[in-house]
């Protein structure tokens, strides 16, 4: 998943790290998730997401 919205390797890789540091960081909360596969999911799509939104932002601002 994080692939498909980077489409770049690396990026990729370090997003699903982060991911997955943030979902065990948040480890005590895992009772209430119903889901734990669908909760790291929307979590990876989510830090791909601000990651890419960041570096078009980046870009954008460079280019005015």
């Amino acid at each position: 998943m994080a692939f498909r919205i980077t489409g770049n390797k690396e990026q990729a890789e370090q997003i699903v790290q982060d991911a997955m540091l943030k979902v065990w960081s948040q480890r005590s909360t895992w009772m209430i998730i119903d889901d734990l596969p669908a909760y790291c999911l929307m979590v990876t799509r989510n830090i791909a997401l601000k990651s890419t939104m960041a570096i078009l932002s980046k870009c954008s601002f460079l280019s005015d």
